[in-house]
């Protein structure tokens, strides 16, 4: 690898919500990992992350997670 290799990072990348289709900047794929998402809690319920996984925007993440959470036990 070579110095500038080894100082380089990766931007977030322009996709589209899974589920809205509205466009988003996704840093899911930077090295390190380096996303808006990482702050938010991880939904009850929701399956693991995986590489290729389609993401959500920001608007639609939050809803997901309080559907998940108003119909989650406890």
């Amino acid at each position: 690898m070579t110095d500038s290799a080894a100082g380089a990072r990766s931007v977030p990348r322009r996709v589209r919500c899974a589920r809205c289709g509205r466009g988003f900047d996704c840093g899911a794929h930077t090295q390190p990992f380096e996303c808006w998402c990482a702050s938010m809690p991880t939904p009850p319920g929701a399956p693991p992350s995986a590489p290729g996984m389609r993401c959500l925007c920001p608007e639609c993440l939050a809803a997901e997670i309080a559907q998940r959470m108003a119909g989650a036990p406890g």
